[in-house]
């Protein structure tokens, strides 16, 4: 549930009040990992802790290994955390362009967080402000200037501005590639 879309540094920060600090190590590892399992990691898979930094486009859960002087050892852990300063992407829709009675599309994004859509009228009046919400997957865009906002959960967001009119002419069908044998063909109709 922590989301980011910029390089973070990592800061450990031990003490011991008793003994003193003899080590501070860490791991690091892209899901959580139960005690038992980082307690048994060899100690060649910790790394001597000095500041670091940690890069988009990740699942990051940093593992401490805290030993003291008296050969005490503690064991603590981030609660996780998601790096990514990639966009949501949208399949269906192209930026500027007019479809006809209705439009269709896609979002492909593993922590998306919403996809709103503004409706204006032809002179840019907000006309409804609305969340969409997908069926099957596929959101359906009715008349009117859409747009699209798609935001993933680290803040990153992708803008698309189509148009949907309610009234067209269709043409007959276009034969994208014709059938054989082997293959099905490919057709489609278009707004004229």
């Amino acid at each position: 549930g922590i989301f980011f879309n910029k390089e973070h540094t990592v800061t450990i920060t031990s003490q011991d009040k008793g003994s003193g600090m003899d080590s501070t190590k860490y791991y690091v590892s892209n899901k959580a990992l139960d005690l038992q399992y980082v307690e048994e990691l060899d100690d060649s898979a910790w790394k001597t802790y000095k500041e670091f930094n940690i890069k988009p486009n990740g699942k990051y859960i940093i593992y401490a290994k805290l030993t003291d002087k008296a050969g005490n050892i503690n064991y603590i852990s981030t609660d996780g955390m998601v790096i990514k300063d990639t966009k949501p992407e949208i399949s269906g829709l192209e930026e500027g362009k007019t479809y006809c009675e209705k439009a269709v599309f896609t979002v492909s994004d593993e922590y998306l967080d919403a996809v709103s859509d503004v409706v204006t009228d032809e002179d840019g009046k907000i006309i409804s402000e609305t969340l969409l919400t997908a069926i099957d997957g596929v959101y359906t865009l009715e008349a009117g200037n859409h747009k699209i906002t798609l935001a993933d959960k680290a803040g990153n967001t992708t803008v698309i501005n189509v148009t949907v009119d309610k009234e067209h002419t269709i043409s007959d069908w276009i034969i994208d590639k014709e059938a054989t044998v082997d293959e099905t063909g490919k057709r489609h109709k278009e707004c004229t």
